[in-house]
């Protein structure tokens, strides 16, 4: 599992980060990579971002990526049904 979320500071956004963090803790699990941070709150800056970081995702074996907004989660989902991963 991976998040995605912005590389600003916003207390809403790093507090679901902390309780994905905290909960994934509890199982014994973590996030298996860094961060993918999103330098704009926007689809087309998740869409670009995701593509850059697709390979190290895949590599680390995720199969799944928590994002911390619709916009991302829009952004995401089209870069995936984009067919640009290489």
């Amino acid at each position: 599992m991976a998040y995605e979320g912005p590389e600003r500071e916003k207390e809403t956004v790093l507090h679901r980060r902390d309780l994905l963090h905290n909960e994934q803790a509890a199982r014994s699990a973590d996030l298996v990579t860094p961060d993918v941070m999103v330098n704009r709150m926007s689809t087309e800056a998740a869409y670009d971002e995701i593509l850059l970081k697709w390979r190290l995702l895949d590599e680390a074996g995720v199969t799944a990526v928590v994002r911390a907004d619709d916009l991302r989660a829009y952004g995401f989902e089209g870069s995936a049904f984009s067919g640009d991963f290489g």
